[in-house]
């Protein structure tokens, strides 16, 4: 029964995934109602999807109750659309998050293909390992503490307070901009040469050699840091099976900041960040 349930569970979450999908062509009508069908090859598609999930050894009784379910929700979609829900604001603003949704995972599924440019291959993330082998084996992981500012004249001003005596910690809490650890005195998790930082940030911060030194302003894509060294130990031995994920993810990312880089300067977007300061964040918490 909890079998069932968590099988059921994981088909809502996979229909809600398919609701801007294309429909199956040629393939025999399963279910029908006035403003939907479902295809046979609709269905084969979900019980590849539950495979994804875990679900190999699916029984005849398992598919007669998926198909129970998807009965169900074709009927809910037709009451639905026969109240005019598809017609309120509510729908539309989330009918068009998930089309834009879906057409991104469609994109990020081409680019982790292994024949596209972006797809990292196992010798690519041996030759990684390799390379950085000396630190795997013995591992050196820093603690710092940062402060993110948008403004490089705020920026400045800071550093120079630091450099006078000022409190990191209270500055931190007083200016950064980056929320998750502002109230921490900016104070980060433990991490090594293989965190996915950008490189600017990791590179200044290990390159910071003593306990208690403070970096010049290190500037990213988020703003402007300022990164002050906690503390420094030796970890744990890093083998290769424990580690290929996160070096697979690493270069991909390498990858596709290239790639977003060069597609990026073929789209005009432009943003208005000084909305930002129209918004009371309390109240948007309060609601």
């Amino acid at each position: 029964m909890k079998h069932k349930i968590k099988l059921f569970s994981v088909l809502f979450f996979i229909l809600i995934s398919f609701l801007a999908c294309k429909k199956s062509q040629n393939s025999p009508t399963l279910i029908k109602t006035k403003n939907d069908i479902f295809t046979l090859n609709d269905f084969k598609d979900r019980l590849n999807e539950l495979k994804r999930y875990g679900y190999q050894n699916i029984t005849k009784r398992d598919m007669e109750g998926i198909l129970k379910d998807l009965e169900r929700e074709s009927v809910m979609f037709q009451i639905a659309k026969n109240r005019g829900y598809d017609k309120k604001d509510e729908y539309l603003s989330r009918a068009k998050m998930f089309e834009k949704q879906n057409l991104i995972n469609s994109l990020m599924r081409e680019l982790t293909q292994e024949n596209h440019p972006l797809y990292v291959s196992e010798e690519e993330i041996k030759s990684d390992y390799d390379k950085n082998k000396e630190y795997y084996d013995k591992p050196i992981q820093i603690k710092v503490a940062h402060i993110l500012l948008k403004d490089e004249t705020l920026a400045k001003n800071i550093l120079a307070e630091i450099r006078n005596g000022g409190d990191f910690a209270v500055l931190a809490s007083s200016y950064s901009f980056d929320n998750s650890n502002k109230n921490n005195g900016g104070e980060l998790d433990w991490f090594g040469k293989d965190a996915t930082f950008v490189p600017e940030f990791k590179d200044a911060a290990f390159a910071l050699a003593n306990v208690g030194d403070v970096s010049d302003l290190v500037e990213t894509s988020f703003g402007f840091h300022i990164i002050k060294k906690l503390d420094e130990r030796v970890g744990e031995p890093i083998t290769f099976d424990n580690v290929k994920n996160e070096i697979r993810n690493k270069l991909f990312m390498q990858k596709f900041d290239n790639w977003y880089q060069n597609e990026s300067k073929k789209v005009s977007v432009k943003t208005n960040e000084k909305l930002l300061s129209t918004i009371n964040i309390e109240e948007e918490k309060g609601e």
